[in-house]
């Protein structure tokens, strides 16, 4: 049955048809993801030392084969399937990646900038792919989780053999701070707090509802990880995101009105009391122990006085952090702004890079096109695990972005996650997508 605002797509291949090319397609299909989010995971850095100089360990040639392997995979993708890959690539999405490469020419690292660039649009590209590829979003998804549960029993090993690497130290080479957060085999514990709380959206996305047993044995272990690797935001944004997305993807009922709008009522609440300096403190020494939000605020308020300087194209694209003494932040007189890697923020990392324009774009691309369409679009309920686990991943990408950058950043797992959900809610909800089952409980 054509859902609302659908049409039929005359090109796509009859049931039969796609479940006998399944098998087929699938192995490869299976490999480029085990692949891709292994790399991911690992960052091209597994297992390192963190206690001495580790900054200086160069991955370069593994990155290279690795988004040239990506280019190919989303080139590849293109060649197969050129309506379903042009279906995940809305206009908006296409000028904000032209208008990141306009900025460059503000960039006092335009080489390093470019390269990055290229770097994020082959991951961007292999990420589309992926979920292009793949025979339906809920095996997609089934995939992940299956990648996220060999990568959880790789953690877990390494902090039961080799607990030196697989829990920070107080050794540590820039962040004696995190000693006793677990690691496991990632960089930082914010990657394994991140990968953590992604297995708990997936599998309670998927089998919440069908089996809640098996699902909350299943996501305990993740959970606990995610505890252990001390994710703060992490959890705050999948825990945002579990309560939000079957309500964003339910029937619209009171039950559904009233958790969109007291959740809009909270953000208005949190946001006044961001603004007004007499209740910021006591509201962040509540929620995390520390006024300063463990140091973003020194941060925020540069960028936006740097974004105010520098409202149209900002300091250029990926050309405010980790460039050496061309970074803005290097001429700023508290010296711990020398020290800092990134915006701790993925909007005003997109503000102050890109410029007014460029978090209009951002905006547009990944916040208003997609929720769009979900108010569009009517769902059975054999879409509904699946749709919700790429709201969930969606929403777990805009809330962390609050206090972490996720926007545009390469193969940042936050940034790959979110990307995942994105591209697989527009597959989901764009033309020419034909659904089964009735129309019971759509809105009007």
């Amino acid at each position: 049955m054509i859902r609302g605002g659908e049409r039929p797509n005359p090109a796509r291949p009859s049931p039969s048809i796609a479940t006998a090319v399944r098998p087929a397609v699938a192995p490869a299909h299976a490999v480029q993801l085990a692949v891709f989010f292994t790399f991911v995971a690992a960052g091209g850095m597994p297992w390192v030392d963190r206690s001495g100089d580790y900054a200086a360990f160069e991955a370069g040639p593994r990155f290279a084969l690795f988004y040239a392997g990506c280019a190919l995979a989303a080139g590849l993708a293109a060649l197969a399937a050129p309506a379903r890959m042009a279906a995940l690539v809305p206009l908006p999405l296409v000028l904000l990646v032209g208008w990141c490469g306009l900025t460059i020419a503000a960039s006092p690292v335009p080489e390093t900038a470019l390269r990055t660039l290229a770097a994020t649009v082959a991951a961007m590209g292999a990420c589309a792919a992926l979920v292009a590829g793949a025979p339906a979003p809920s095996r997609l998804f089934r995939g992940m989780l299956a990648i996220l549960l060999l990568l959880l029993a790789a953690d877990y090993a390494t902090v039961i053999l080799r607990p030196d690497l697989g829990i920070h130290a107080a050794s540590d080479g820039l962040e004696p701070n995190n000693a006793g957060a677990w690691r496991g085999f990632h960089l930082h514990k914010n990657n394994a707090g991140m990968l953590s709380v992604a297995g708990v959206l997936l599998v309670l996305g998927l089998f919440g509802r069908s089996r809640p047993v098996a699902a909350l044995a299943i996501a305990a272990p993740f959970a606990a990880f995610a505890v252990l690797s001390v994710a703060k935001t992490a959890m705050i944004a999948a825990a945002v995101a579990l309560l939000v997305a079957p309500a964003v993807v339910g029937p619209w009922s009171p039950t559904r009105r009233a958790v969109l709008v007291c959740g809009a009522l909270a953000a208005l609440a949190v946001a006044i009391m961001f603004v007004d300096d007499e209740l910021r403190g006591p509201l962040l020494l509540a929620l995390f122990g520390d006024e300063t939000l463990t140091g973003r605020l020194p941060i925020w308020r540069f960028l936006l006085g740097f974004a105010a300087d520098h409202p149209w194209f900002g300091g250029g694209y990926a050309s405010l952090w980790e460039i050496g003494d061309a970074a803005p932040a290097r001429s700023a007189p508290d010296v711990f702004l020398h020290r800092v890697a990134n915006a701790h923020s993925a909007y005003l990392d997109v503000l102050a890079s890109l410029g007014v324009p460029g978090l209009a774009f951002t905006l547009v691309a990944f916040v208003a096109v997609p929720a769009a369409r979900l108010a569009r679009v009517r769902f059975s309920a054999e879409d509904r695990p699946a749709l919700i686990v790429a709201t969930s991943l969606w929403l777990f990408g805009l809330v962390a972005g609050l206090t972490t950058p996720v926007f545009l950043q390469k193969i940042r797992i936050e940034w790959i996650v979110f990307l995942t959900g994105y591209f697989a809610l527009l597959r989901m909800t764009g033309p020419g997508v034909v659904r089964p089952g009735d129309d019971a409980g759509a809105p009007p």
